[in-house]
């Protein structure tokens, strides 16, 4: 699980493709929704830098473990999960 510190720039990334070639696609919709240690959820911007790849920028504003959760919706309709660890700042 990647570890960051308070302060820094969590880049999220999910990828989409078709089970049955393996061939990365563009869901009709992508969100990204992500929950930080206190419960709180939030709804960042998506960017999708190439065919399939989709990313977000999430600040890390608290320590703990933060879970996010991508929803592709149509074609390439998935879901991806992942997590990461937030440790404060010794500053």
């Amino acid at each position: 699980m990647n570890k960051y510190y308070i302060g820094d720039l969590v880049q999220i990334a999910a990828q989409f493709m078709v089970t049955a070639d393996g061939a990365f696609v563009d869901p009709t919709t992508v969100t990204f929704v992500v929950l930080d240690p206190t419960g709180e959820r939030t709804y960042p911007s998506v960017s999708n830098p190439s065919v399939g790849n989709y990313t977000a920028q999430v600040p890390a504003t608290v320590d703990g473990t933060w879970r996010w959760q991508a929803v592709g919706t149509g074609s390439g309709q998935a879901v991806s999960f992942g997590q990461f660890i937030v440790q404060p700042n010794l500053f």
